[in-house]
């Protein structure tokens, strides 16, 4: 059911899926912002949203909050329905359309999720550099083709190496610089997802409109992700016709 999936929001609903369905495999990548693959028995399934099949849509482009069930269907089950198309099997997605009594209704949901990080960081030594040599006129500098890290002591001698800020070598105090650089690179990560959506039931139909932004900040600087979805969808009855849209 929808209500499930909302209770952890994530960035693609996809991810929500993974390990509750028996056959659907959810492979969740590990870089930043890229969609989770999904198979049925080592298959891509066909998507169908409220009947209609769709082959340039996924999970992502559907907001949890928008979902009302989920369903999947494999085998015959899913070729009966949509031919070779279904061979794979089929994600069933019903979207939520407005409500079941006459009234108006307005919700806003909101949803953090916090990133843990890494469970642990791997401890650097900072007592020794790389490992150093006499130049032709009698300077220690450090071996640059070198990968050695207990070469001499950091003790802040005088030893020709790389400065960065005028990129070229030169003598400088050897000292310990960065030991935590990759622990005070990193930045908190987190996952915003706030929805509103504003759903009626009337004599002659209902209707519902939802608006999703869901923004995703990386452990890394730079990394983020924003996505805006806008959905409107309802029934209408005229005399003895019904009509639906999504």
């Amino acid at each position: 059911e929808g209500d499930g999936l909302q209770t952890v929001k994530g960035v693609d609903m996809g991810t929500s899926l993974t390990g509750k369905i028996a056959g659907l495999l959810v492979r969740n990548s590990t870089e930043f912002s890229d969609a989770p693959s999904i198979q049925i028995r080592g298959e891509d399934p066909l998507l169908v949203i409220d009947g209609v099949p769709y082959a340039n849509m996924t999970l992502r482009d559907i907001p949890s909050d928008d979902i009302e069930s989920i369903s999947v269907l494999k085998g015959a089950t899913a070729s009966a329905l949509y031919g070779y198309r279904g061979g794979s099997g089929a994600i069933m997605v019903t979207t939520k359309k407005g409500l079941t009594n006459k009234g108006l209704s307005v919700s806003v949901n909101s949803g953090t999720m916090l990133s843990a990080g890494y469970l642990a960081i791997p401890e650097l030594q900072s007592d020794f550099g790389r490992v150093v040599r006499k130049n032709a006129d009698g300077a220690l500098e450090y071996v640059r083709s070198g990968d050695g890290s207990w070469g001499v002591p950091l003790d802040g001698r005088e030893i020709i190496q790389w400065d960065p800020i005028s990129k070229t070598m030169k003598p400088m105090p050897y000292l310990p610089v960065g030991k935590d650089n990759f622990q005070n690179f990193l930045e908190q990560g987190y996952i915003l997802n706030n929805n509103v959506n504003l759903a009626q039931q009337g004599e002659f139909g209902s209707f519902r409109t939802s608006l999703t932004w869901v923004n995703n900040k990386g452990q890394y600087p730079n990394s983020t992700f924003d996505k805006l979805t806008f959905s409107l969808g309802g029934d209408m009855k005229i005399d003895k016709f019904l009509l639906t849209a999504s």
